[in-house]
């Protein structure tokens, strides 16, 4: 169960998904930390997105993290979504 309840992160979560798959991506959720770096068994995993919803950093929570894992060393991206 992806801890995704609001309506704009659902609509990121759906897109994110339609990408990485139309570009030839698997899309793996995971749930937990994601710092300092996805579990080595997951790094492995080429041409995968790996999707942290929710995740904790220090005392804020990240809408979003995400690792583009097509390599060896797989660098985070912090998304962080506002509906106004």
């Amino acid at each position: 169960d992806v801890p995704i309840t609001s309506p704009i992160e659902q609509l990121f979560f759906c897109g994110l998904y339609a990408v990485a798959r139309t570009n030839g991506f698997r899309l793996s959720t995971v749930i937990g930390s994601p710092f300092p770096m996805p579990p080595p068994d997951l790094r492995v995993i080429d041409n995968t997105v790996l999707c942290y919803p929710q995740s904790p950093i220090g005392n804020y929570r990240a809408d979003f993290v995400l690792y583009l894992v097509d390599g060896p060393n797989p660098m985070p991206t912090v998304v962080e979504l506002d509906g106004h």
